[in-house]
């Protein structure tokens, strides 16, 4: 049976969010977006059958520490600096999940280094059930959306996340929602889970709703993601 990720959230956010903390299990220096360095947090709602990050948001409780928001932000940019790179990400769990740590990180990127490039690699789903964090995000010109879309129509998504398939919609609303407030967003998907007919429907589908472009992603083929996908009966293309 399908879960509601809105009643996954809270659970999750009792263990990964504190205030203005929240946990990471590390910062890495990373070859995408031509380098950047990344902030790999815990926790999502989700339970994607691909994701590389699986092993660590199965076990919020057991895996990462606390970070401030003031301690990641002089963490990633002190990194960058060094290293001379002109990018930062938030990735590995979801991002949003911890609202006001995001909020804040949000603010102090878009304040402090407007000379350096924030990625946000998202699911969607919380910034289509907040608006104001799509505002949010707008309003600073170094804020780069990447909005992971899961499947490509209700049945795909439930199968690829667990979650229940309506929320298939929440994500084009999300990339709906932060083009509408003038962000710089883009929608990615799965190739080897698509395939090219579930590209095509999924492109047809965005450009129904004003959105045009699609990024493609691989997948990592990690042991243990392969084992996920096989269990699930994912076709891969």
């Amino acid at each position: 049976m399908n879960f509601d990720p809105l009643e996954k959230l809270e659970k999750i956010q009792k263990i990964v969010c504190n205030g203005n903390q929240r946990k990471y299990y590390r910062f890495r220096i990373s070859k995408q977006y031509a380098g950047d360095v990344t902030a790999d947090c815990v926790g999502c709602f989700l339970d994607c059958a691909f994701c590389w990050s699986s092993r660590v948001n199965s076990r919020p409780a057991e895996i990462g520490k606390f970070y401030s928001v003031e301690k990641v932000f002089k963490k990633v940019v002190e990194t960058a600096r060094r290293r001379k790179l002109h990018r930062v990400r938030l990735s590995g769990g979801e991002p949003t999940l911890c609202i006001e740590h995001f909020t804040k990180l949000i603010e102090l990127f878009g304040e402090k280094t407007p000379d350096l490039t924030c990625i946000i690699e998202t699911n969607g789903i919380l910034i289509a059930n907040f608006p104001e964090l799509a505002k949010l995000l707008a309003s600073y010109p170094n804020m780069e959306v990447r909005v992971s879309i899961k499947g490509f129509d209700e049945e795909s998504f439930e199968r690829i996340t667990g979650a229940e398939g309506k929320y298939f919609w929440w994500q084009i609303d999300a990339i709906k929602i932060l083009l509408k407030h003038g962000a710089y967003a883009y929608c990615a998907t799965m190739w080897e889970t698509a395939g090219p007919r579930g590209v095509e429907k999924l492109m047809k589908t965005l450009l129904k709703h004003g959105v045009d472009g699609l990024e493609l992603e691989c997948l990592y083929r990690y042991d243990f993601v392969m084992k996920r996908i096989r269990e699930r009966g994912i076709k891969l293309y």
